[in-house]
């Protein structure tokens, strides 16, 4: 008599498979996507490694800025007073004219500009880099908007001055003293011309603005330090 096979179905041993072979994709999806994470935490840092790059240059150029504010006060202060104190004087005439000079902040914004154009920039959404980035940019922006206000009353009182009062004559004279450094030593003619021009109102008025820039320049230094300090920590992770 022949014995017929037992296919007996094992349900212990198929769920065993299945679990297993449920953990098995699970496991693979977790690593392509920690895989996929990485990759986009390297690309991240190499655009915040431009930005820390970007920063460091920027520095340099907003720290000049600052005492290039700090010279401009410190000249507008010294010909206010020799205003005050009636006492036309070349030097302190010379520290009310600097401040006719326009001069715009310029910095580096390509590693930013970079990482808003590739969509990374959602994946450090909410978090203090983010914050610090964007507090540093858009003050950026508020500072150009003042320099503009500011150089545009400059542009004013200059043509003001230029207009009613220095002549070509007088233009002359003054680029004489001052590049063959004769400053002490007006003669007569030279002295009275400086008397009649020393107090004008554009140039007292522009000297009593002197250096209000300096706060904004160093609260953005400021702001640039924390991000770069911020992307400093997040390489270290």
């Amino acid at each position: 008599m022949t014995r017929k096979p037992n296919f007996k179905f094992n349900w212990k041993y198929a769920l065993g498979e299945i679990v297993l072979i449920f953990i098995g994709i699970s496991l693979a999806i977790g690593f392509q996507n920690w895989n996929e994470s990485r990759k986009d935490g390297i690309k991240i840092n190499g655009y915040l490694a431009t930005i820390a790059d970007n920063l460091s240059s920027d520095s340099l150029e907003i720290v000049r800025f600052i005492e290039t504010s700090k010279r401009k006060e410190k000249d507008g202060k010294k010909y206010l007073s020799a205003v005050k104190q009636k006492q036309p004087d070349f030097q302190a005439f010379m520290g009310g004219m600097v401040q006719l000079e326009e001069e715009y902040l310029n910095i580096n914004n390509n590693g930013f500009e970079g990482l808003k154009a590739s969509g990374y920039l959602s994946n450090i959404q909410s978090s203090p880099i983010e914050d610090a980035l964007f507090n540093y940019y858009s003050y950026f922006d508020e500072i150009h908007e003042l320099e503009l206000s500011y150089n545009q009353f400059v542009e004013a009182q200059e043509l003001e001055f230029v207009k009613n009062v220095a002549s070509a004559e007088f233009m002359i004279m003054v680029t004489d003293i001052y590049l063959n450094k004769r400053t002490p030593n007006l003669n007569a003619q030279e002295q009275k011309k400086l008397e009649q021009i020393f107090n004008h109102p554009s140039i007292v008025s522009i000297s009593l603005r002197a250096g209000f820039l300096e706060r904004h320049y160093d609260e953005l230094l400021q702001k640039g330090n924390k991000l770069k300090r911020l992307i400093k920590e997040r390489a270290k992770q």
